[in-house]
């Protein structure tokens, strides 16, 4: 067993987990997730023994889970202008390598922006090479891949909802550990009465130039006005 300390940034990588679990984690909705995480040597834990679960991840940080995931021996550099010989290069310029990131329309990669799960499904998805069925909404492919397998963390409500780091142990838990349940704790994956889940749908194109409500986690088009959220209708 070791331990590599990546000093100034605050967090380390752990071959296996070296001792008690993280502080913070026993009694969260992921803490199954985390554990494996964990003990496969992709999960980060701070100096001070905490996981943060609950902390909004960015996109150095996000891409270098899935490449030691996916991918292990990174190497690279220089491969955006904002991406030069920080430690976050070699994991960056390997997902760049390997097609499943890209940068943005100015050429950047913006690696301390956060990672919305939209976003976090297509890499994710693209990494790991699930099928995916062609569709003219770009996140639908991979949000539905994530949807098929179980891999969408209950705690997750909006398209543009903001990645924790507890929700990306969840989603690698449901596709390489065999995750059967992907949290055990209050947050709900209830639908409402008219079988839809809350804050899941998102009014998008269809192929003709129409626009559809779609349940997007349920992975169907609903009626107009037939998927409500607090009261009101969503679509």
């Amino acid at each position: 067993m070791y331990a590599i300390i990546l000093v100034g940034f605050g967090f380390f990588l752990m071959s296996q987990r070296t001792g008690a679990a993280f502080s913070d984690t026993e009694t969260h909705l992921y803490k199954d997730a985390i554990h494996y995480v964990q003990d496969q040597g992709i999960v980060r834990g701070y100096s001070d023994g905490t996981y943060r679960p609950d902390q909004a991840i960015n996109r150095a940080e996000f891409v270098k889970i899935i490449v030691e995931s996916a991918f292990p021996g990174a190497t690279g550099a220089h491969c955006f202008p904002d991406v030069r010989d920080e430690w976050f290069a070699p994991f960056v310029c390997t997902a760049k390598d390997k097609g499943f990131v890209g940068g943005y329309p100015d050429g950047t990669f913006k690696p301390d922006k956060r990672v919305n799960f939209a976003e976090a499904a297509k890499i994710i998805v693209t990494s790991f090479t699930l099928p995916t069925t062609p569709d003219p909404v770009w996140y639908k492919p991979f949000t539905d891949a994530l949807r098929e397998r179980n891999a969408v963390p209950p705690s997750i409500a909006e398209l543009d909802q903001e990645l924790t780091r507890g929700e990306m142990a969840a989603i690698i838990y449901a596709l390489k550990g065999g995750g059967q349940s992907l949290g055990s704790g209050e947050q709900s994956t209830k639908r409402d009465d008219f079988g839809c889940w809350p804050s899941s749908c998102s009014i998008i194109p269809d192929p003709q130039g129409q626009q559809q409500c779609v349940d997007w986690k349920a992975g169907k088009t609903i009626q107009w006005g037939d998927c409500y959220l607090s009261g009101q209708p969503a679509c």
